[in-house]
């Protein structure tokens, strides 16, 4: 595609650092939920679900920290339970590789060389979104693995072959480590330190807790799946998903294939299972993982030590006898080698004083003396995949971890096959009152603002947009009304101001490309990092440029002409914001995140909380104006491709920003089409970035006061149920005061807004309704619901803190339940928001209107 905006660098956005590897080039992600890895020293955290990791100093950190809630927030703060580095030392990392649901991170041996790019990987981490399994590859010639922890180590146990090894910490947390060979630790002041170099696989996972033994033998029976990454088609009202898979055992993800034989465990979340996710895999699966023997409790050593016998061969040991049927025919007949403790003693029967002061060569003496006695030749299980999870590997879903987005559940399948609810995008309502009052004044009210429309000379790109669509939302309803003169002139006055902008002589502000990120900036944005909201930085994209879309397309709808004389200019700004695939100009789906299902909108700017989202009403107008661009051009691939992402979204605001009363979450329909269709809306002011230092302000843990209310990682909901949630399972203390959310960190949820306290919930109403389409009935689907959000907001807006132009939307919500009462209050109204207008006001009570 010919670019349609002259380049220049932005002054504002910092360039790619080294953080990004040698082999890859613009255009980059610019608002991933792995961002913060290439931000600043790519230090901050961020959240691969179920987990939160950090990579700083030459190592990789990782946990699954416990929720903390108050009435205005929900926070999972960084809390490292592992940390992983090798004894030769490990470079800065760098990104290696990433795809729709992972980014792989790259370490280089310190001491190769000082600069990261200059050598080989020494290890290689897949973090994969939706994995319960951490996984680090050891490229050869192999590294020394070092596993420490700031938690106190309460038991420490390991298979005979030490290939499995099991550890529990003083915070209640057990972790599995599985490695493809051999791998013996020593143990001294709380680290693990291997006995020698490892080349291979090693995965870590967490114990959830809910059923210890059952989750032990899922997590057993799938550790050899080794999933590196994943490809997300997205197809009308559908997305599937391929799971790349690695042999066990490999040390790079390069040897990993998608073709789909191999049957890996993955985790959904509520919003999976509410738009029907399918997981399978191929008729006849080869290899799934190994099957390992779970580790019995460990009893305390005999008075005189066993002797001394060899280490286990590094050959890979084959499933034991005492696997069901379905285990390989290879498999030992003889009875695993009994698995011991890592350490020759009951770590409870110690003091932690005693045991801190454990030597590593003690350690090390220990292994050796809790090895299989046996003069005969030892036999080992097997790591060699069998063909299928034995039988009596319990159901997947009995693995249930609690993450911020609720609770994610165990799947096993090669492939997923996500349904979406069928969405047609709609440039009118599907019916009008037939009230003649009512259309009276809908007639009337839309003559007036019609002749009030003047040239949109606003610099600002959010402003300008909303002012914009405003007055492509006029030409609409005049033309459902057959208005027609007066939807020629509300059309020409949107295509006047785009032209200028398009043509590039626009006073005040213009539009750019940035070939170092790939993207299209305003001049103001590039030249100043609070300008335009930060769009330099590549923040809130979606929100202004969907704006200017939908405005485009109703002009393209009106003048083909036009259409296509600024085709160009039109479909960058498609392309900015959701390009279907990544070209050489810019990134595939800048803001949508293919395993949450659902946009980020912070750019460039580092979080400690990662990334956010305030408005996602106004994500789905972006997507929902790029469905109508398709329409008015006749591309129904793009028509489609928008509207299905529109209609994600949109199940995305109903299940994590939406509370109903009494619930935890997840408002609306089912996801599953049954609900009619509409559109979202977006605030009256934008969801503005701050300065970094302001925002990590905003989002240090330090900064909120003292927890009154903390709950653990584990879900305390019956399993049963938690394996078809649909609900994020928020906090009660937290969701009983909050019928909407205002901000969706990847690491908190938040009732405040950018610009606007928690006890402001007018604002927040209107954060999460504007603007006001015909897409606001798919956004908002549920009556009893909206009754609870305008009951909710009511105190507000009878005082005097609130203004005519939010109250807006609060009636807006009333008008779909209780339409005679609505129109009493926007009869009222003096003023409206400038993306919004009495005559859309009226025009939506007319839809809902009998």
């Amino acid at each position: 595609m010919a670019l349609a905006f002259p380049s220049l660098l932005s002054t504002v956005a910092p360039l790619p650092s080294s953080l990004w590897s040698a082999n890859l080039s613009a255009p980059y992600p610019t608002n991933a939920p792995w961002q913060n890895f290439v931000l600043g020293d790519g230090g901050s955290p961020e959240v691969v679900p179920p987990y939160v990791v950090k990579s700083s100093e030459g190592r990789i950190s990782w946990g699954a920290p416990p929720r903390t809630a108050q009435p205005g927030f929900i926070i999972q703060a960084f809390i490292a339970t592992l940390m992983l580095s090798t004894l030769e030392g490990l470079s800065t990392h760098q990104v290696a590789t990433y795809d729709d649901t992972t980014v792989t991170l790259a370490y280089s041996s310190s001491s190769a060389s000082s600069s990261p790019s200059s050598s080989s990987p020494v290890l290689s981490v897949p973090l994969v979104r939706g994995s319960p399994y951490l996984t680090f590859l050891f490229a050869s010639p192999g590294a020394t693995p070092v596993i420490a922890t700031d938690h106190a180590l309460t038991d420490a146990q390991s298979s005979g072959d030490h290939t499995k090894h099991k550890i529990t910490f003083n915070n209640g947390q057990t972790w599995v480590l599985y490695a493809s060979s051999p791998l013996a630790f020593t143990v001294s002041n709380n680290t693990l330190t291997a006995t020698s170099p490892f080349t291979g696989t090693l995965r870590a996972a967490l114990l959830p807790g809910n059923s210890p033994a059952e989750e032990e033998a899922v997590l057993d029976a799938y550790a050899g799946a080794v999933v590196v990454g994943g490809d997300a088609k997205v197809r009308p009202w559908r997305i599937k998903y391929q799971w790349k898979v690695a042999p066990w055992g490999s040390d790079s993800p390069a040897a990993a294939t998608m073709d789909g034989s191999v049957t890996p465990l993955m985790l959904a979340l509520p919003i999976h299972r509410r738009m029907r996710l399918k997981a399978y895999t191929s008729a006849n699966p080869t290899p799934p993982p190994p099957v390992y023997p779970p580790i019995p409790p460990v009893t305390p050593p005999p008075t005189t030590p066993p002797p001394v016998t060899s280490p286990p061969s590094s050959a890979p040991p084959s499933a034991p006898s005492s696997a069901p049927a379905s285990a390989p025919a290879s498999a030992s007949a003889s009875a695993p080698p009994p698995c011991t403790p890592i350490l020759p003693f009951t770590i409870a029967a110690l003091s932690s004083s005693s045991f801190l002061a454990a030597s590593a060569e003690g350690a090390a003496e220990a292994v050796a003396a809790a090895a299989p006695q046996s003069a005969a030749p030892q036999t080992t299980p097997s790591l060699m995949p069998s063909p299928t999870p034995a039988a009596a590997t319990p159901s997947p879903s009995v693995l249930v971890y609690l993450t911020l987005d609720g609770p994610a559940v165990g799947v096993a399948g090669a492939n997923w096959d996500v349904k979406v609810p069928p969405l047609a995008a709609s440039w009118h309502s599907p019916r009008l009152s037939s009230d003649p009052a009512l259309l009276t004044s809908l007639r009337s009210a839309l003559q007036t603002d019609i002749a009030a429309l003047t040239p949109i000379t606003i610099t600002s790109t959010y402003y300008f947009g909303k002012t914009a669509a405003r007055a492509a939302r006029l030409a609409l309803i005049a033309e459902q009304l057959g208005e027609t003169a007066a939807a020629g002139k509300a059309v020409a006055v949107v295509r006047d101001a785009l032209t200028l902008w398009f043509n590039g002589s626009f006073q005040g502000n213009s539009l750019l490309y940035d070939p170092a990120w790939g993207g299209v900036v305003s001049s103001s944005g590039a030249a100043d990092s609070g300008a335009d909201f930060g769009m330099g930085c590549f923040n809130d994209h979606h929100f202004h440029f969907g704006y200017w879309l939908y405005a485009a397309a109703v002009v393209a709808k009106a003048d083909p002409t036009w259409a296509m004389t600024h085709r160009h200019a039109v479909l960058n700004l498609v392309s900015d914001i959701m390009s279907p695939r990544a070209t050489a100009a810019f990134p595939r789906l800048r803001h949508f995140d293919l395993y949450a299902l659902h946009s980020w909108a912070s750019g460039l700017f580092e979080f400690g909380d990662g990334r956010n989202q305030e408005s996602f009403s106004e994500a789905v107008n972006g997507y929902h104006g790029v469905a109508l661009l398709g329409l008015a051009f006749g591309d129904m691939h793009l028509a489609n491709l928008g509207a299905t992402l529109a209609a994600v979204e949109a199940v995305a605001a109903q299940t994590l920003i939406q509370v109903p009363q009494g619930g935890d979450g997840g408002a609306g329909g089912s996801g599953d089409g049954a609900s009619p269709s509409a559109s979202p809306s977006a605030p009256p002011s934008p969801s503005p970035s701050p300065s970094p230092a302001a925002a990590a302000a905003a989002s240090a843990p330090g900064s909120l006061p003292s927890p009154s209310s903390s709950s653990s990682l584990l879900s305390t909901a019956a399993l049963a149920a938690a394996a078809t949630s649909t609900s994020p399972d928020y906090d009660p203390i937290f969701a009983a005061p909050n019928r909407l959310l205002g901000m969706v960190w990847a690491n908190k949820r938040d009732a405040g807004l950018w610009f606007a306290a928690a006890e402001q919930t007018d604002k927040r109403v209107g954060i999460q309704v504007l603007p006001i389409t015909p897409f606001l009935s798919r956004l908002f689907p549920d009556a009893a619901f909206n009754r609870q959000v305008v009951q909710w907001v009511l105190p507000v807006l009878a005082g005097d803190a609130t203004t005519d132009e939010w109250r807006g939307f609060a009636w807006a919500l009333q008008a779909t339940y209780d339409p005679a009462a609505a129109r009493a209050n926007i009869e009222e109204l003096e003023a409206f928001d400038d993306g919004n207008s009495k005559s859309n006001m009226l025009w939506w009570l007319a839809a809902n209107t009998p």
